[in-house]
């Protein structure tokens, strides 16, 4: 999260230029870090803007999924090219061994 300095603002100046501050992100599309005490509390920003950033962070985290999903497709078909691979009677025989051990 990178902010501006002229885009952090105190609880305060917040207070006392509400009306100010949110024109001000309305009009230039831009977000204000409020801070207290020097220290970072709340983001302010357009609800559109803000709702955009969540559409786009899950379609990232969908494409994510998507990734991991072909990258274990690829590791599975390159152990079934090199014969690594257990039948599936193994996976039975071993599956049985464990549940009898425990």
């Amino acid at each position: 999260m990178s902010f501006d300095l002229q885009d952090i603002i105190t609880m305060t100046e917040l207070r006392t230029h509400l009306a100010e501050v949110l024109n001000e992100i309305q009009m230039n599309h831009n977000k204000k870090l409020v801070t207290v005490n020097g220290k970072p509390v709340i983001q302010i920003q357009e609800a559109q803007q803000a709702e955009k950033l969540e559409k786009e962070n899950y379609a990232l985290k969908e494409e994510n999924e998507i990734l991991k999903t072909l990258l274990g497709l690829k590791k599975g078909l390159e152990s079934y090219l090199k014969q690594e691979y257990l039948e599936h009677e193994q996976v039975e025989e071993r599956f049985e061994m464990l549940l009898n051990n425990n």
